[in-house]
C-alpha cells in the first residue's frame, strides 16, 4: 500500500511538471527573442504568443504544444494505464495546475484552455464540442473572446453533471472500463475542477472588462 501511494504521488508530480513546461515562453523566446511574460497580457499561451509576435505559425505551434501537453498524458493515464476515473482526476487536474501555475515561471502561466481541450478530447470529445458551441454563441453575441471563454467554462460542468451517461458513451476511450456506474460523478468532479482553475485565471481579464464598462471603478 505505501508503494502504491508513493507511485500515485509520483504520477501527480510528473503530471504537474509536464503541465508546467512553458512551451509558449520557450517558443516565443527562441523564435522571436521575446519574454512572453513581459509583453502583451503576460499570459503564457497561444493567443498572447500570436498577439505579441504577429506570427500565426507561432500561435498555432504554441496551441498544438499546449494541447498535446494535455492529450498525451491523458492517453497514457486512461488508455495505457487504465487508471480508474476516481484516481485519474487528481493527476489530470495537476496538468492544468502546472500549466496555469508553472514552477518554471515562478508560478505564472497560461489560462489552461488548450491543455484542457487536450484532456477533454480524450475523456469525451462531446465536452470539447459543447464547450466550443457555447463559446461561439457567446462570442457572436458579446464579441469578446474572454467573455466567451468565461461563459463557456462556467456553464460546461452543468450538462456533465446531469447527462454523465451521454458524455461517457461519446468518448475515444471505453470509459465504462474505468468509470463504474457508482463513480460517474467523478467525470463532473474532473470537469468542474478544470473549469474552476481556468476561471481563476480569467479573473484578471474579467476585472479589466468590468472596469472598461465602468461596472467597477478604478482605485
Amino acid at each position: 500500500m505505501p508503494e502504491l501511494i508513493l507511485n500515485y504521488l509520483l504520477l501527480c508530480i510528473v503530471c504537474y511538471l509536464i503541465g508546467s513546461i512553458p512551451f509558449a515562453s520557450i517558443i516565443v523566446k527562441n523564435r522571436h527573442k521575446k519574454d512572453i511574460t513581459q509583453h502583451g497580457t503576460g499570459n503564457v499561451g497561444a493567443m498572447n504568443s500570436f498577439e505579441i509576435t504577429g506570427s500565426k505559425s507561432t500561435g498555432v505551434l504554441v496551441f498544438l504544444a499546449d494541447f498535446l501537453k494535455g492529450l498525451i498524458p491523458t492517453v497514457v493515464i486512461l488508455i495505457f494505464l487504465k487508471i480508474p476515473i476516481e484516481f485519474s482526476v487528481l493527476p489530470l487536474v495537476f496538468l492544468i495546475v502546472g500549466h496555469c501555475f508553472s514552477i518554471f515561471l515562478k508560478f505564472k502561466g497560461g489560462r489552461g484552455l488548450a491543455t484542457a481541450a487536450g484532456i477533454f478530447l480524450i475523456v469525451s470529445y462531446m465536452i470539447v464540442i459543447l464547450w466550443s458551441v457555447i463559446y461561439f454563441i457567446t462570442y457572436k453575441i458579446k464579441k469578446d473572446i474572454h467573455i466567451g471563454n468565461i461563459v463557456a467554462t462556467f456553464l460546461l460542468p452543468i450538462p456533465v453533471l446531469f447527462f454523465a451517461n451521454f458524455f461517457v458513451n461519446n468518448s475515444f476511450v471505453d470509459l465504462n472500463e474505468i468509470i463504474h456506474s457508482e463513480h460517474k460523478e467523478f467525470l463532473f468532479i474532473l470537469t468542474s475542477s478544470v473549469c474552476l482553475i481556468i476561471l481563476i485565471k480569467h479573473i484578471q481579464p474579467l476585472t479589466e472588462i468590468l472596469k472598461n464598462k465602468n461596472i467597477i471603478k478604478y482605485k
